[in-house]
């Protein structure tokens, strides 16, 4: 019965639609401003600054989100967040920890609510669609908010259909761009290294910019309990997690060094700072 058990927790497990729903996820909560505005970055501090704070920061963001997982699946019971804080830590704490989660959760529905409404009314308005700006409609904020919520309701697999194609146009469009790139690059552009106190200085400033352009922490929770809820064995559902999480940090952060060393190595530090500026991206 070991045996058995033990052979089934090596097998090979094979990458369903339902893995690569949840690595669009992954990668889609990551990838954002902090993306689009890197080569900017990396123009105003220097390619060497930006080697090193990646080198320091990508791996600690790795280890954070790891840990945090693998917390997250050693918990018996997977109900919840709050099941499984209490879990570790007890039911008071488990209640206390849960309502500062739901009031976080809560902060990033309304701020995504409000990009959405911005966004969506700047378009329209745009395309001619619409006279009016509807971003001063409070009707037209509460529908995009239902709308949104309705969404996070409906499951994993009604934000892998909608969400999903999303993440792939997104990231599609930022590996076209790194490509476009290519015959614009320009060695001279990288500039020499800096004094070491402005070096230190830079790296130090460039870390956690590193760090928040690669964390996905934020859906690590929901898709545990959604992988302990799909698969009856702990061990066999933590291991799925687990690899969808590899699997996403591997590709956000090639993705996310190809687009940037592309744009890099395309723009001079002044055309950097010209676009710094002028707050082009």
């Amino acid at each position: 019965m070991q045996h058995n058990t033990l052979s089934k927790h090596n097998q090979k497990l094979p990458f369903t639609r339902y893995d690569f729903g949840w690595v669009l996820l992954c990668i889609g909560m990551a990838i954002g401003a902090g993306t689009v505005l890197m080569p900017v970055q990396i123009g105003l501090k220097g390619i060497w600054v930006f080697i090193t704070a990646a080198i320091i920061a990508y791996p600690a963001t790795w280890v954070v989100q790891d840990i945090y997982l693998k917390t997250l699946s050693e918990s018996d019971s997977c109900n919840d967040y709050t099941d499984i804080i209490s879990h570790y830590l007890g039911k008071n704490w488990g209640i206390f920890l849960g309502v500062i989660y739901f009031l976080m959760i809560i902060h990033g529905i309304f701020i995504y609510s409000l990009s959405v409404v911005f966004d969506s009314a700047s378009y329209l308005k745009t395309f001619g669609l619409t006279d009016a700006d509807l971003s001063q409609s409070l009707l037209y904020k509460v529908a995009i908010f239902a709308v949104l919520v309705a969404i996070a309701s409906g499951g994993e697999r009604l934000l892998f259909k909608i969400s999903g194609p999303m993440v792939v146009v997104k990231v599609g469009i930022i590996v076209v761009f790194g490509f476009a790139m290519i015959p614009h690059w320009n060695f001279a552009n990288i500039t020499a290294f800096p004094q070491a106190s402005v070096f230190f200085r830079d790296v130090l400033l460039t870390i956690p910019f590193c760090f928040f352009s690669a964390v996905f922490i934020q859906v690590l929770n929901p898709m545990n309990i959604a992988y302990r809820k799909r698969e009856a064995d702990k061990v066999l559902a933590t291991r799925l997690a687990l690899r969808t999480h590899r699997i996403s940090y591997i590709t956000l952060i090639a993705v996310i060094l190809f687009f940037a060393f592309s744009f890099t190595f395309s723009i001079s530090h002044e055309e950097a700072v010209s676009a710094f500026e002028q707050n082009i991206s």
